[in-house]
């Protein structure tokens, strides 16, 4: 079978189509949590744990933490294929994995936090973000996230996922585990 020269030219139009919006996605990624690098999270933040009670993220984050924060309003496929990463790849460490969430009501949480302990992430730390907002950059483009956190409230080493490449959370968490986290 003989492609037609006119048939050839659009499958060339729309491969080079695609290239260009995934190198955009790849490009707005990196912006996106480069200009977050090293910022300080503000230690009167409000959070509200499981059982309904206000904690405040200097209280919390006592010790280096991998954070994953994600919305009401994001991808719930790109949250649930994340909860899966974590349930795969997050189990050696996981009491150094905090999930904090946009959410509106704290049934919507506790309902969540039941999905992670199915995965095998028993008492995870999982906080609903009482303002909806910590104040960051990366918090404009409305999509999970992952960062790392030390007692300081320094933030570093971000990460947006996505859920059409799993195999970079996968790499994501693994390295996570090995350079933050593993005890020698």
């Amino acid at each position: 079978m003989t492609i037609s020269a006119s048939t050839h030219k659009e499958n060339l139009i729309k491969c080079e189509e695609q290239f260009t919006s995934i190198e955009k996605l790849y490009q707005n990624n990196i912006i996106a949590t480069k200009e977050n690098e090293n910022l300080y999270l503000n230690g009167q933040t409000k959070l509200m744990t499981i059982e309904g009670d206000t904690v405040l993220t200097k209280d919390i984050f006592k010790d280096d933490k991998l954070i994953f924060i994600y919305s009401l309003l994001n991808c719930r496929n790109c949250i649930d294929a994340e909860f899966e990463n974590l349930g795969k790849f997050a189990k050696g460490f996981y009491k150094n994995v905090v999930v904090i969430t946009y959410q509106e009501r704290l049934r919507d949480l506790i309902m969540d936090y039941t999905e992670l302990q199915k995965l095998g992430l028993d008492n995870i730390e999982m906080y609903l973000l009482i303002d909806n907002q910590l104040n960051i950059p990366i918090e404009k483009h409305n999509i999970p996230y992952y960062f790392h956190i030390n007692p300081d409230l320094k933030m570093n080493n971000f990460f947006i996922p996505l859920k059409e490449q799993p195999k970079l959370s996968e790499y994501y968490l693994k390295y996570s585990h090995k350079n933050y986290f593993y005890k020698k």
